[in-house]
């Protein structure tokens, strides 16, 4: 009798990390890293429609001239903080990247954020790309505004969509793409090709997406609108990528779940960091069974 295939059962089999004294290090220097790149952005954002939230940060901004005020950050900072729960997604992508002195790096998704900056302080020749042109070009203005924030690479900004990438084949030894394919509405095997396709032979790919395990109740939480199952991951984004998957992390439950989002002390950012390593440790050694989000690293084969 023929057993039935089962799609998760490849991933299984894959190397799954841990959390490490060197990831809380590296989620330290990102945390600092965040302020610094959010300070420069948010005098150049535009804020779109949003003249309450423009009006806000230019007050706030003034007031931070102080010299009490410019002590006390990144203690006290407005917006654009990390909570306890993405701080540590993003320093195991770094980690998963490896060294990135030389490469080309190009993240996908990229809006605003401060990760691409990130790729380029540590010396990447890096794309940050978006469909979102608001966010590319207020972070676009803010990086070169930034002349001390001493990058040993290069800093680029385009606005593309993931599915129809504007880069030859093999342009990229580093592709991230954090918290954002499931943003992709449809055609996200398009997504995935195009990635192939601009990752060079023996290059890296990070990816983080939302997780759910299987048979849990359909999860609502701000700014996600899908998430995948192990059954998910292997025959929704695997196999489209035809890459070898090379690490599988899963981190965060019930407890970093019910902090994220929240309006709690928003002026004072810092205490996402204790939280989230008190947090994870605690989660880390429940086991995550009930994991809110993914992290997979893939090799591309020549």
């Amino acid at each position: 009798m023929k057993r039935n295939h089962d799609p998760a059962e490849e991933l299984r089999n894959v190397p799954r990390a841990g959390f490490t004294i060197r990831d809380y290090a590296v989620a330290w220097r990102y945390f600092f890293h965040n302020v610094r790149v959010q300070d420069r952005i948010l005098l150049h954002h535009s804020f779109g429609r949003k003249r309450k939230a423009k009006l806000k940060v230019r007050a706030f901004m003034r007031v931070r001239r102080l010299r009490p005020v410019r002590l006390a950050l990144p203690f006290l900072y407005p917006v654009g903080h990390l909570n306890a729960w993405r701080l540590f997604e993003y320093s195991k992508a770094i980690l998963y990247l490896g060294a990135l002195r030389g490469e080309t790096a190009l993240e996908i998704g990229a809006s605003s954020g401060s990760f691409g900056p990130w790729l380029a302080r540590n010396g990447a020749v890096t794309v940050c790309v978006d469909l979102d042109e608001n966010e590319i070009r207020s972070a676009a203005a803010g990086m070169t505004s930034a002349p001390r924030m001493n990058f040993a690479g290069s800093l680029h900004y385009v606005v593309a969509d993931a599915r129809a990438l504007p880069f030859k084949p093999d342009a990229f030894s580093r592709v991230a793409s954090i918290s954002a394919l499931e943003h992709v509405p449809e055609n996200l095997d398009a997504a995935l090709a195009e990635i192939h396709r601009v990752t060079a032979a023996g290059g890296v790919c990070v990816v983080s997406l939302p997780f759910r395990a299987a048979g849990a109740p359909p999860r609502r939480l701000p700014y996600y609108t899908r998430f995948f199952t192990d059954a998910d991951l292997a025959v929704n984004v695997t196999n489209p990528l035809r890459m070898e998957l090379t690490g599988l992390y899963k981190f965060g439950g019930k407890l970093t779940r019910s902090f994220y989002a929240r309006p709690f002390f928003s002026l004072l950012p810092v205490k996402d960091f204790f939280i989230g390593v008190v947090l994870h440790i605690i989660e880390q050694r429940r086991g995550c069974e009930e994991a809110n989000t993914v992290v997979l690293r893939f090799r591309k084969n020549g």
